[in-house]
């Protein structure tokens, strides 16, 4: 069915109550845009999908186990005419090898972010043709704020699913009630959706790069991704000292060996503008490979970026010095950056195209509307 068919047929929208809310926000709030440009009702609605059951595919073996996979969000599409509805299921975790069995078994798409091709060929035939790339996400605070009914359903979510009576029981009420206040809090000081609709085109070769370090360094993965953040630092520091802005965000649990990698920039609001003030901006790897929040801010923001290579797979294409430049190492970082610092109108054209492409895949705007094609 095509994309156009297949909403003009839908009668409502139904959002499931998840389990984690930091990048559960995008999803939400793409829905929202749908919604309203479509005139249809969205529902708020809790259902027990049960969130135990994590495929992990290593070494070209597929294994299950009843690990929580929290990061799987789900929508159900409602029709007017006989169509059965349809459940969406956006995996938005990290680790591209990890799966959620239980998404295979509810849903009729699975949309992950993290999509790389070698993992995914494990797979059976039958969770592999529900599978799309889902591309690129972004934390933010809607436009459309959380109900009293969605705070009260979250909170009820995370009760069912930790509801054990034991000896902690009380302990661990308390904590659930304490972490589901701080991740409504966390939240409210995420950058605002109107935010990423205010941009100005570049005019200037400044450059700007600014990453944390994970709280918790359980892998040789986040070791080298933070190494590869002090090393890029450092060497722009060394290289551009007059035009480099930015270093790594300070927190308590980051070691006194890298104070000289420390930003000034530490709230949201700080580095928006930033951002805004430098026409170049350097992205690196998150996780796994994945590609990090900071990726779509930035092309938001209509800066020309240099970056690592993406391997993952995404629904559209960044071309190459039209969208984006690409570094093959950090000595060829050095060299495209010192090339654009002569080249302001080259900055200028990359960040235009690159606000183009956000504005085209990545915006809230369309994303929801654009996952519905792959259907």
């Amino acid at each position: 069915m095509e994309a156009k068919d297949l909403i003009s047929k839908i009668k409502d929208i139904t959002l499931y109550v998840p389990l984690d809310l930091n990048h559960y926000t995008y999803i939400y709030a793409s829905v929202f845009k749908f919604a309203e440009t479509y005139n249809l009702n969205v529902k708020i609605k809790y259902k027990n999908f049960n969130a135990r059951g994590r495929i992990s595919v290593l070494n070209h073996v597929m294994e299950v186990s009843n690990s929580v996979y929290r990061k799987v969000f789900y929508v159900k599409l409602s029709f007017k005419d006989n169509t059965p509805n349809k459940i969406l299921a956006f995996d938005l975790d990290d680790i591209p090898y990890y799966f959620s069995e239980h998404c295979f078994r509810h849903a009729d798409v699975v949309f992950k972010r993290n999509f790389i091709q070698e993992y995914i060929s494990v797979l059976p035939d039958t969770f592999k043709g529900k599978l799309r790339p889902l591309g690129v996400s972004y934390k933010l605070k809607p436009a459309q704020s959380f109900s009293i009914r969605f705070k009260g359903l979250f909170l009820y979510s995370k009760f069912r699913h930790e509801f054990k009576l034991d000896c902690f029981f009380l302990m661990r009420i308390q904590s659930l009630f304490k972490s589901s206040l701080m991740a409504f809090q966390r939240l409210n000081q995420a950058k605002s959706e109107h935010l990423f609709n205010e941009y100005h085109v570049p005019d200037n070769t400044n450059i700007f790069y600014q990453k944390r370090f994970f709280k918790q360094v359980n892998s040789q993965d986040i070791k080298d991704v933070h190494g590869q953040r002090v090393r890029v630092i450092r060497l722009l520091k060394q290289h551009f000292p007059k035009y480099f802005k930015g270093g790594l965000k300070r927190d308590v649990y980051v070691a006194k060996a890298y104070n000289d990698c420390f930003s000034n920039i530490g709230s949201e609001q700080e580095f928006i503008e930033a951002s805004r003030a430098s026409g170049i901006s350097v992205y690196t790897r998150g996780i796994a490979q994945s590609v990090g929040w900071s990726l779509p801010e930035l092309m938001a923001q209509s800066r020309c970026i240099v970056a690592e290579k993406i391997t993952n797979t995404l629904p559209f294409n960044l071309i190459e010095g039209k969208d984006i430049l690409f570094f093959e190492n950090e000595t060829n970082l050095i060299s495209i950056l010192e090339q654009l610092i002569r080249d302001k109108e080259q900055v200028k054209r990359i960040g235009s195209h690159a606000r183009k492409t956000f504005e085209t895949y990545m915006s809230t705007d369309v994303f929801f509307e654009n996952a519905l094609t792959q259907i």
